[in-house]
């Protein structure tokens, strides 16, 4: 019996480059229209603050994760 694709098998590997697309693109059309200087270097900063909020701890129990699947098991000796 084959093994059954879902949807979001085939969508995943788009989601990351096409979020970026939005968010780069939301961006640049933010600095292009008449909106000042000063709200779209307010709005950037607070939307690059929130991926931070987002990405780093992500990023670091993904790293934390992958040296602790690496490590040698021991057992404990009680």
């Amino acid at each position: 019996m084959a093994h059954k694709t879902y949807w979001y098998q085939k969508v995943w590997p788009w989601l990351g480059p096409l979020l970026i697309m939005f968010v780069v693109g939301g961006h640049v059309a933010l600095w292009l229209s008449d909106t000042p200087r000063d709200v779209a270097l307010r709005l950037t900063l607070i939307n690059a603050a929130g991926w931070a909020v987002i990405l780093l701890p992500a990023y670091g129990v993904s790293r934390w994760l992958k040296a602790r699947e690496a490590a040698p098991t021991t057992k404990r000796r009680d």
